[in-house]
């Protein structure tokens, strides 16, 4: 009886652990609208067979949280950190998928990404990936399918009737192959937000194959969890086909169904940060003694802010601190990009600053010491990762 019983737990035990890691799927579709609903009612069965193939193939349990048709409101999008606080853990991966009308505000030109419509209001898809990036989980990815132009001069948005074919068909039977790539894939903690359109581009939705970033994602996620060359299989390729297929499919419904409005020159290409967690992300920036990297260093200019000065630049906080790179060498006119990565909580924990000009300036406001990390670019294509604490005992 004692060892029936210790069988019964030890079963128990295992199964519970099974499930200790988990799916959490989240997806706002808009398949109402009069323009785009069919097309989103198509992506949103896309990402349905997309997370749930995931749950079979890394035998994991997923909670769906599904938002279309009368649930696609402002009021559901606000309200789901909440409805996620204390249901997820630190092994899990969360999937946030949008697709729905998007534009851009006049004031946001230094966000990349789109906002996400609802009737007449507006939500930050950044600011809602930025909020699940607290919750506790191992992946998180953020998915959105919308346009990425200017608010108030946003072009036509439409469903175009185009010949466009859904991802790759799977057969039900799952492969060695696709189980090992995918527990690749999502073997190392990271956390991804990638939209369709790079900014001042509209996205396109077809009535009956849907969108087609959404579309080139699962296929080219597809095509490498079929791969027999396990050292093929990276997240990062896998955005790199997206990109590459979403620009040639737009172009070619753009030209050959001759949308005019548009053009040839409206294909759009999707964008996207990836952060790697953990060692994995961090360990790119302790290598810093190289002679490349020595030429490059982070500057502060931090300023103690009195009562008015925070009512000046409504903030809480008590420093200014503006980051710029140090320019003494003359080695600005080498960089072709830089990524700022501050502290996870920050309601933009990474930006892009664009003003070479002024040596990639970036303004923060802060209350306590931390490190503060940089990506440079080169126009050669090489990288170099950088950091320095800032300090408030020092101006620099």
């Amino acid at each position: 009886m004692i060892k029936f019983r210790f069988i019964v737990i030890l079963f128990l035990g295992m199964v519970i652990n099974c499930y200790s890691q988990k799916i959490v799927a989240v997806c706002f579709a808009d398949t109402d609208d009069e323009k785009i609903g069919n097309g989103c009612a198509i992506d949103l069965n896309n990402f349905r067979g997309f997370y749930r193939r995931l749950g079979k193939v890394l035998s994991m349990e997923v909670k769906e949280y599904q938002y279309s048709n009368d649930d696609f409101n402002v009021e559901n999008f606000d309200s789901l950190i909440t409805k996620l606080q204390g249901k997820t853990s630190d092994q899990d991966i969360i999937l946030f998928y949008n697709t729905c009308h998007g534009a851009r505000g006049i004031n946001e030109l230094d966000t990349k990404y789109p906002q996400l419509r609802f009737n007449n209001y507006y939500r930050s898809v950044y600011t809602k990936h930025s909020l699940l990036l607290k919750l506790p989980h191992k992946n998180l990815l953020t998915i959105t399918d919308a346009c990425n132009v200017v608010r108030n001069i946003r072009e036509k948005e439409r469903q175009i009737n185009a010949k466009f074919y859904s991802p790759l068909p799977l057969s039900k039977e799952i492969s060695k192959e696709e189980i090992q790539n995918t527990k690749k894939i999502f073997a190392n903690s990271f956390e991804l937000i990638i939209t369709s359109s790079e900014p001042g581009l509209t996205s396109v939705t077809t009535k009956e194959g849907g969108s087609i970033f959404t579309n080139c994602f699962f296929s080219s996620f597809y095509y490498y969890t079929k791969q027999k060359d396990p050292n093929i299989v990276t997240i990062k390729n896998i955005l790199i086909e997206t990109q590459k297929q979403t620009f040639a499919e737009s172009k070619r419904i753009y030209v050959n169904n001759r949308v005019k409005e548009y053009g040839e020159n409206r294909a759009h290409t999707p964008c996207y940060d990836l952060v790697f967690k953990g060692a994995d992300f961090d360990s790119l920036f302790e290598n810093v003694s190289d002679s490349i990297s020595e030429k490059f260093w982070l500057n502060f200019n931090i300023t103690e802010l009195s009562y008015v000065q925070k009512l000046k630049y409504n903030t809480p906080n008590d420093y200014k601190v503006v980051i710029q790179i140090d320019n003494s060498l003359n080695q600005i006119e080498e960089i072709k990009s830089v990524k700022y990565f501050f502290h996870d909580t920050f309601k933009r924990p990474i930006v892009s600053p664009t003003d070479a000009e002024n040596d990639y300036q970036y303004t923060i406001f802060i209350w306590g010491e931390f490190l503060v990390k940089a990506e440079i670019t080169l126009k050669d294509n090489r990288k170099i990762y950088i950091s320095k604490s800032v300090n408030f005992d020092e101006s620099h």
